[in-house]
């Protein structure tokens, strides 16, 4: 499918990776790109990538709650994701995403691992609704050995489907041949559907999915506003809840 550069530890220039997974894989032969020994297999590396993080006031505010939401109730604290952010609404993702398409999973093009269960799942590009994308593929972390089906609630989704509501808050489960509507980013270089935990970021593409984030994406300045509204009642709650649970842990 492509050949690495091995001197380098990445592939060539000519070689425009679509993917953040597909640009971490070894050669046919098992050798890592950065040319330590493999045990042989064509498998995944996995690498840390130098990011730098500047906390926002919401992030920091965030921080706070879960640290009181963990001394409060130790036992909820692995609901942190949901309990202190809240998942991006439907307004938001549309926003924020760079690019949207109507894609179809049609396969591996890595299988998956043992000891996760993830491969790459090979997504066919359909439609191109929001951003510039020209790649008519794209391979995105995944499995479709089991599916935990759709969302259940209707159009516009606020909420991830079943198969993002454990584990890291990301749905990675697909069923081949049906189509998804990606919300994607570009992190580290690579497009990716799993920025926004518990968010509908790939969710089947239902023809109101589909419908419903034309019309919003078709009005960027309204769609602005409201994202920025959301936005905006979602730091105010924060701040409050905040608020509310340092007056319950002051000495009385």
């Amino acid at each position: 499918m492509f050949r690495w550069d091995r001197t380098k530890g990445r592939s060539p220039e000519s070689h425009s990776c679509v993917s953040y997974l597909e640009c971490q894989l070894l050669d046919p032969v098992g050798r890592p790109t950065d040319g330590r020994e493999a045990n042989g297999d064509r498998q995944l590396r996995r690498i840390r990538l130098p990011v730098r993080v500047t906390p926002s006031p919401v992030f920091r505010t965030g921080v706070v709650l879960f640290v009181l939401v963990t001394l409060l109730q130790p036992d909820r604290a692995l609901l942190a994701c949901s309990l202190i952010m809240g998942p991006r609404t439907a307004i938001e993702i549309a926003y924020e995403a760079e690019v949207i398409v109507r894609a179809r999973a049609v396969e591996y093009s890595v299988p998956p691992e043992r000891d996760t269960g993830l491969g790459a799942v090979r997504f066919e590009i359909a439609e191109v609704l929001k951003g510039s994308f020209e790649p008519r593929a794209l391979d995105l972390p995944g499995q479709m050995e089991r599916y935990d089906g759709p969302n259940e609630d209707p159009p516009p989704h606020n909420f991830v489907r079943l198969g993002g509501r454990h584990g890291d808050c990301y749905a990675r489960d697909y069923r081949k041949g049906q189509e998804y509507l990606l919300f994607m980013q570009r992190r580290s270089g690579y497009w990716t559907a799993n920025w926004s935990p518990l968010a509908a970021t790939n969710e089947e593409a239902s023809a109101a999915w589909v419908a419903w984030t034309k019309e919003a994406i078709s009005k960027p300045r309204e769609l602005e506003r409201r994202a920025r509204a959301v936005a905006k009642e979602r730091e105010e709650q924060l701040r409050r809840r905040t608020r509310e649970l340092e007056r319950r842990l002051a000495p009385q």
